[in-house]
């Protein structure tokens, strides 16, 4: 209302523009009530109708309409006062003070102090949180959270455990706001563009310490990696994500942990490491672009199935090649190029080859097995794929007593289907052993490991590294 008084002020429409607006602002909410009873009559349920009772389904306002400006006014305001919610570095380092000095008994507590609080403790640092910072922290300081902390002998939390808790909860609040500013439309979900934006934002905002520089050629590219993984994680088929499933998801918390905390202690190789296998670190979507650049030997853009092939240490079989660019990549799959696997199509398949226990990637190679489409794997596609395994096992010299049938009867012993002799994509995630059987059917080189597992865990030193030398969690095409 105020916006179209400030409108009729300036085309010179006198003193009445803002009571003619609020007229119109009426008039409008009295055409949604009626058109909402009128849909309510319409349908099924004329119950709802002969109440009053709204559509179940309302449209949304015309782009540039009153409603919309209105709608987008409101949600705009809502952010707002959510921010301030949000705890700044220097809050929140005047609540850690706070809670260690509870801990310790002292007001200013001595560099690198740390402690643990029981519950009376617990509750005096509340209300002094309360009383420092406002009502907006009294949150953090449920009796529930400290119910939930692990506990020492004596009844008491550690100060850095509960810390933790409220960083974490502080970050996620950030995340939630800022994703949903990027949802314009108030649709509740984001595309590729608007989780592009996302991760572009938090990263100029200083909040990935360890990715304080991209390339400024390779940052389209680092983006788009980005925003593929939230998509391939938490995307429906038309390629949008809703915010509420990014916010709490595990793709996100991937995000958050490169914004190390500035409190813990531990080894800085340690930190490092970890930096390195994280996804969204310029040095994992440098690893993956460079193995896209080094299997594209013909520099089209595009990988055909023999390029594809040689992914890793060229331990796929044809079968598993030809399924994956039939369900996932080339003419047959939804908005990727003709012609071969694109760099988009490419990442969804090292994101499911490096993340195989998840229910995302086993879902990815479900429909790759899934040879008719009818939603469950038998004994035949089994012996399909393992066949080709097979084949290439006995063309490298390995011994040939091996069998076909014992190997896809330990499948079936392995997932244990509730319906015998039928595998659904339910029973491969609850079984818990998904990605030995993807790597039992799909490489060559992965059933040799997973044949040979107990050797191999006899000759492992107790070091967290990969049978290359790699360190684990990293593939063998690095």
């Amino acid at each position: 209302a105020r916006g179209l008084a400030r409108a009729g002020a300036g085309a010179g429409a006198g003193a009445g523009a803002e009571e003619r607006a609020e007229r119109e602002v009426e008039r409008l909410a009295a055409e949604r009530v009626a058109a909402g009873r009128a849909a309510g009559g319409r349908g099924a349920g004329a119950e709802a109708g002969a109440g009053g009772g709204a559509a179940l389904f309302k449209a949304a306002p015309r782009p540039g309409s009153l409603a919309a400006l209105v709608e987008r006014e409101a949600r705009t305001r809502y952010l707002q006062d959510r921010c301030e919610e949000v705890l700044s570095e220097k809050e929140l380092s005047r609540l850690r003070e706070a809670l260690l000095g509870w801990a310790s008994g002292a007001e200013s507590p001595p560099p690198g102090a740390s402690g643990a609080l029981d519950y009376c403790s617990f509750c005096a640092a509340a209300n002094d949180a309360v009383g420092a910072l406002g009502p907006r922290v009294a949150w953090h300081f449920a009796p529930s959270l400290f119910a939930r902390l692990p506990q020492d002998r004596l009844g008491r939390v550690s100060v850095a455990a509960l810390f933790e808790v409220v960083c974490g909860r502080n970050r996620r609040l950030q995340n939630r706001i800022l994703l949903a500013s990027y949802d314009s439309a108030g649709v509740g979900t984001l595309g590729s563009a608007e989780l592009e934006a996302f991760v572009d934002e938090i990263q100029r905002r200083g909040l990935l310490q360890a990715v304080r520089t991209v390339p400024k050629a390779f940052r389209l590219r680092w983006l788009e990696m980005a925003a593929q993984k939230f998509l391939f994680f938490h995307g429906n088929p038309k390629g949008r994500a809703r915010v509420q499933d990014v916010a709490c998801g595990p793709v996100l918390e991937e995000l958050n942990a490169l914004q190390p905390d500035p409190y813990a202690f531990g080894s800085i190789h340690a930190a490092l490491q970890r930096t390195a296998k994280n996804w969204f670190s310029v040095h994992s979507a440098q690893r993956v672009h460079h193995a896209f650049v080094g299997l594209d030997t013909d520099m089209d853009g595009l990988l055909s199935k023999e390029e594809f092939a040689c992914f890793g240490d060229g331990g796929l079989t044809g079968l598993f090649v030809d399924r994956i660019f039939e369900a996932h990549a080339g003419r047959g799959a939804p908005g990727r190029r003709a012609g071969g696997m694109d760099f988009r199509a490419f990442t969804d398949f090292v994101i499911a080859w490096e993340g195989k226990k998840h229910r995302a990637a086993l879902k990815y190679f479900f429909q790759v097995f899934d040879l008719q489409s009818v939603g469950f794997l038998t004994h035949v596609e089994v012996h399909s794929f393992f066949r080709e395994v097979h084949q290439s096992w006995i063309a490298a010299g390995n011994y040939g007593e091996l069998r076909i049938e014992d190997v896809s009867n330990e499948v079936f012993d392995m997932v244990k289907p509730r319906e015998p002799g039928r595998i659904t994509l339910a029973d491969l995630v609850q079984s818990g052993c998904g990605a030995t059987v993807v790597d039992i059917l799909a490489d060559l080189n992965a059933f040799w490991r997973y044949d040979n597992r107990e050797s191999l865990m006899h000759e492992d030193e107790g070091e967290d590294e990969g049978d290359d030398g790699a360190p684990a969690g990293t593939s063998a095409y690095t």
